[in-house]
């Protein structure tokens, strides 16, 4: 084993000794003397796997020299004095050195030194496992804090430990201000219970993956509106505890976008089975009859009728429908549309005769007939 070693001494034959001690050892010294402290200051920028230092040198003592090599790196230092005194060596040690030798204990060399490039060695394979390890807290630190998603850890009594800031954009809530909160704080509670308990099912399924497969839930905003969610969770063990860590995304924009395929979904069905009906019957009665009830079946329309507008009488008459109650017909059968005194759904009604354009009525319940 090649080792470079650098020697404070003042005379050569006091370095022979080391240098065979080392030899003897199995190792392969390639190294170099200096003696006083501008020298071995100079030599400190190179790369030496070991010193090993006079601790009486009276140009630069070993104390003086240890603490000259621990400024600038971690090499190990071996001092090597005339005295055998207890106290001397544990101030060494306390200093810094890795070992300290009486010079009537020189065959304690070889070892001493393979135990320090060891330590060294470790100490590297710490410190690079320490740097890897804090590089990766970094990374997942910056994944969890810059995540659209809301990242949220609880422990086994339903308690939050843990918030990202998505919690804020998701939630409205500070991430600080939900630490030691109850979790289902951020659920409606008229779905508390239902979602409790679908939860409890979820969680009693073990899968083989670690995360479970995202699941649909409804949250609850700090402004108390509801927003529709999908979670993905897992169970980890954290310091010998039990906690549960989930992943919420906000899919409103989703759900909106679902419903508008729906919706267009819907309109579509109905054009269709209109137009094939169209091609299919003859009867003009029919033909309606069967438009209103196709909007029923396929378009979800709760009430549909059709009506025929008299300018002279200045009302409308219906004359097909589906699902419209025996009473609101009768009720419905001449409904003015002259605006004056008109019910809700006469004003419906007349602003459609009048605009002669479409008319969309979001609160169906002011009106029997309104439509659906």
């Amino acid at each position: 084993m090649r080792v470079r070693v650098l020697i404070l001494q003042d005379a050569a034959l006091d370095a022979d000794p080391m240098i065979s001690e080392l030899k003897g050892a199995g190792l392969e010294p390639d190294w170099a003397q200096v003696s006083t402290e501008p020298e071995f200051v100079a030599h400190l920028d190179g790369a030496y796997d070991l010193i090993l230092a006079d601790h009486q040198l009276p140009q630069l003592g070993g104390l003086r020299a240890l603490q000259l090599v621990r400024a600038r790196s971690d090499t190990p230092v071996i001092l090597v004095s005339a005295s055998t005194e207890l106290e001397a060596a544990l101030d060494a040690i306390r200093s810094g050195a890795d070992d300290y030798l009486p010079r009537d204990r020189m065959s304690r060399l070889g070892p001493a030194t393979r135990r320090a490039l060891e330590q060294r060695r470790r100490r590297a394979e710490d410190e690079r496992a320490w740097k890897a390890l804090a590089v990766a807290e970094e990374k997942y630190r910056v994944l969890l804090e810059t995540s659209m998603d809301a990242v949220i850890m609880v422990n086994d009594q339903g308690l939050i430990e843990y918030a990202n800031y998505a919690v804020q954009t998701i939630f409205g809530y500070d991430p600080q201000d939900l630490a030691g909160c109850r979790s289902d704080m951020l659920q409606p509670g008229h779905l508390r219970s239902a979602q409790n308990e679908q939860f409890q099912h979820d969680l009693g399924f073990r899968p083989r993956a670690l995360h479970r497969k995202p699941a649909e839930y409804v949250g609850l905003h700090r402004d108390r509106h509801e927003i529709p969610l999908e979670i993905t969770f897992s169970d980890v063990q954290l310091g010998g505890r039990q906690m549960l860590s989930f992943f919420l995304r906000d899919i409103s924009d989703r759900k909106l976008q679902q419903e508008r395929i729906a919706r267009l979904t819907r309109i579509y069905a109905v054009l269709s089975g209109i137009n094939g009906a169209i091609l299919r019957i003859r009867d003009a009665q029919e033909l309606l009859d069967a438009a209103c009830r196709i909007a029923v079946d396929h378009g979800d329309f709760g009430i549909v009728w059709i009506g025929r507008f008299d300018p002279r009488k200045s009302e409308v008459a219906v004359i097909a429908s589906a699902n419209l109650p025996s009473a609101a017909l009768l009720q419905a059968a001449r409904l003015p549309v002259d605006g004056a005194g008109s019910s809700p759904d006469g004003e419906v009604v007349a602003r459609a005769v009048a605009e002669k354009s479409p008319v969309f009525v979001n609160d169906i319940g002011t009106g029997a007939y309104a439509g659906g």
